[in-house]
């Protein structure tokens, strides 16, 4: 299909979030939320209801950041950064950390996942804590999976509720 050759879909939910201003994508090519970070799920609703227009984002704030590139185990991020009307492949192999994250995912932890969640975990504007970057999971009982993320069920106090994005 090609959805599977080009790792991409139609309208991306990420393009309605920066259109709406609600944040903008990262040098990982994740929608980065200004009240959230990455670490979130979105969904979209069209509609011909009559509402105010929003501010979209037209480009990334991650600047000169290259956390999530300098941790990448695929190195699939290629540190440039995101603006309006750019290619997701013109800053970020889908392919390759598709790759890297089956590979990585499957070898430490056992478990079948195509993604890693790394880029998410180290970035600066990650507002959830903790998130488990080790993969050393000896009892893996003693964790939950919310999204991409790994995280210890000790460490989790809370998790922010996204109702204004749904």
């Amino acid at each position: 299909s090609v959805l599977r050759e080009t790792m991409s879909v139609v309208f991306p939910h990420k393009t309605a979030a920066t259109s709406a201003g609600l944040g903008f994508i990262g040098k990982n090519a994740l929608f980065v939320s200004y009240e959230y970070g990455p670490a979130l799920r979105l969904a979209t609703v069209l509609t011909d209801m009559e509402i105010s227009p929003a501010n979209p984002t037209h480009k990334s704030e991650c600047g000169n950041c290259t956390i999530c590139a300098d941790a990448c185990p695929g190195k699939a991020i290629s540190g440039k950064n995101w603006k309006r009307g750019k290619h997701r492949d013109e800053f970020f192999n889908a392919r390759a950390c598709f790759e890297a994250a089956k590979k990585n995912v499957k070898e430490k932890t056992g478990i079948n996942s195509d993604t890693c969640g790394i880029c998410l975990a180290v970035c600066s504007r990650n507002k959830i804590e903790g998130y488990d970057l080790s993969y050393e999971i000896e009892k893996p009982s003693s964790y939950v999976m919310v999204g991409n993320m790994f995280l210890k069920r000790s460490n989790i106090k809370s998790l922010p509720v996204t109702t204004r994005l749904r």
